[in-house]
């Protein structure tokens, strides 16, 4: 396992947001210590380093709805995220919790969110739901090799159990450092050739005791017990042999395995400038994209000025045909109103000889009658210069 960069927001003192790129060239070498005075946020980085594999930290359990210690208690939320490199894959671990809107009245926190990622064809695909820590547990201790106490025991040693670990046994040392390093196999080999050498002491012990208390043998005795030693040194020499194949298969391990901790460095390095080349291609696409834009602005805004030309035409055509489509029907109207008014004519003028026939016939009675309404109107104007008297009296009469 090879950390490549860790993230973190409102751990413990460290307030606000936090990242440690371990590819960075200050971190090549693969030895840096984190120094600092005390209260400086150096276990903190370690805690955030176990919050995003496991949820826990060797300083503090379990952390839940109840209970989070390792929250800055000035923030309402913390995360914390961890990239890293194994045979299997590039990974990103990330926790975060936060505080519930009523927390000033309840002191409850929300659901921890908890997540695995692989990083495959350029961009992280999950592989845990963020709701189900305990699989996110799994899947890490499936990925790494390790449980929380494992861990805590081989990687991370909290400043407490330092003084415990420089004062324990060398065996319980050993075991470990053999943890840490991934060297149990020299010890396994160490154990074998330690055991083969001590079988082999044994017998040649044996054989020499017997030897010691043989009796005097004869020259044919002697000689089949020399034709033996012959052939325990060969089994001895061919054993030196295995011995010398053993150790040089043993440097040979230990040449391997620091071939694949390069090869996990390269391979880490590769895959940060396969996500610099997907951005720079991104950044020239769009940088593309844009100069192409610029070009054709010109001819886009002749476009849009045609269109709103285009559009003005169409309203305006379509005003011109309503005002035909109003002046053809005015015009339908003032025809049928003319064609009535010169049918009326017409009847008109085949009314006139009559009308002119009876207005002779009405000139000539006019005639006539004027004398007499001028008879009558004198006659009237006769009696009314009579005296009232005689008027009376007549009406009397």
């Amino acid at each position: 396992m090879q950390i490549l960069k860790l993230s973190f927001e409102n751990i413990n003192s460290l307030k606000g947001a936090w990242t440690i790129d371990f590819q960075a060239p200050d971190f090549r070498s693969g030895i840096f210590a984190i120094v600092g005075p005390t209260g400086s946020g150096k276990t903190t980085i370690l805690d955030a380093i176990c919050l995003a594999l496991y949820g826990h930290t060797p300083r503090i359990g379990s952390i839940t709805q109840n209970a989070n210690e390792v929250m800055n208690r000035d923030c309402d939320s913390c995360r914390s995220s961890l990239e890293f490199q194994t045979l299997s894959g590039r990974y990103r671990a990330t926790w975060s919790q936060k505080k519930q809107k009523n927390f000033d009245k309840t002191g409850k926190y929300g659901q921890v969110v908890s997540t695995m990622e692989k990083f495959e064809d350029g961009c992280w695909i999950p592989i845990t739901d963020g709701s189900k820590v305990t699989s996110k547990k799994q899947e890490v201790q499936k990925i790494i090799g390790l449980s929380f106490d494992q861990f805590k025991r081989s990687v991370m040693l909290s400043q407490g159990d330092f003084a415990a670990f420089l004062k324990s046994k060398p065996n319980e040392r050993a075991q470990t450092l053999e943890q840490i390093t991934g060297t149990q196999i020299y010890s396994l080999l160490s154990t074998k050739v330690y055991d083969l050498a001590e079988e082999q002491k044994k017998l040649f012990e044996d054989k020499q005791r017997e030897v010691e208390l043989s009796p005097v043998l004869d020259d044919a005795v002697v000689l089949t017990k020399q034709e033996q030693l012959k052939g325990i040194t060969e089994e001895a020499k061919v054993l030196e042999t295995q011995i010398s194949k053993i150790e040089k298969e043993s440097r040979w391990i230990s040449e391997t395995a620091e071939l694949r901790n390069q090869f996990l460095r390269v391979k880490a390095e590769l895959e940060r400038l396969k996500e610099n080349r997907n951005e720079f291609f991104r950044k020239e696409n769009v940088v593309r994209l844009a100069e192409h834009a610029q070009n054709i602005l010109p001819i886009f805004n002749t476009l849009i000025d045609k269109q709103s030309l285009r559009e003005d035409s169409i309203k305006e055509k379509s005003a011109a045909e309503n005002e035909l489509v109003n002046a053809t029907k005015s015009l339908k109207e003032k025809d049928f109103n003319f064609k009535a008014a010169e049918e009326a004519l017409n009847n008109e003028n085949l009314q006139k000889p009559k009308k002119l026939a009876l207005f002779s016939q009405i000139e000539f009675l006019d005639a006539e009658i004027s004398p007499l309404i001028k008879s009558s109107r004198l006659a009237q104007e006769e009696k009314i210069k009579e005296p009232l008297h005689k008027r009376w009296v007549i009406c009397y009469n």
